[in-house]
């Protein structure tokens, strides 16, 4: 007869993580709600957006600039200083988060392609931050309206969706 041959445990190759002893458990359990996500992402949005409206509406050298390499200059920093007011004061609004952020990518994108093709990343030696700050917001705007699609109006879904929430297909004849 033979004896049952006894195997040896082997530890696993990567030990399991306990739920509690996880330090991205915890970290998740904090900041792991989209809500509070969103929320950062909102407030550093209109933090920017509102640090920004000092420069447009006081006449920084830095805003006349950029607006004249555009061809807008005065009415066009102006105008687009209360946009930008307007979408960052909706970015704080919790019924109008989706048009704040849908307005921000708006003028985020404008700024971006606008530094891209007319004025550079860099201008005036700020070693591309007015650029970054710029992408910030459009790609926290984005996020913004991804983690939130309840927040998005029914007319706005309504084109896109039929009756239960399903996306329109093809009906094969």
């Amino acid at each position: 007869m033979k004896k049952a041959s006894k195997k040896k445990k082997v530890a696993p190759r990567f030990p399991k993580k306990s739920a509690a002893g996880s330090f991205g458990a915890g970290l998740g359990k904090l900041l792991g709600t989209k809500q509070l996500w969103s929320w950062v992402l909102q407030g550093l949005s209109a933090l920017i957006l509102f640090q920004t409206l000092i420069f447009k509406f006081s006449g920084a050298e830095e805003s006349k600039f950029i607006f004249t390499q555009m061809a807008m200059e005065p009415w066009g920093r102006y105008g687009i200083g209360v946009l930008e007011l307007i979408a960052s004061v909706l970015l704080l609004i919790p019924g109008t988060v989706f048009f704040g952020a849908l307005l921000s990518v708006g003028l985020m994108s404008g700024a971006v392609v606008g530094h891209l093709t007319r004025i550079g990343i860099e201008v005036r030696g700020d070693h591309g931050y007015l650029f970054a700050l710029a992408l910030a917001v459009l790609i926290a705007s984005v996020v913004v309206i991804a983690l939130n699609p309840e927040r998005i109006p029914g007319w706005v879904k309504a084109p896109f969706l039929r009756s239960g929430g399903k996306r329109y297909s093809r009906k094969k004849s």
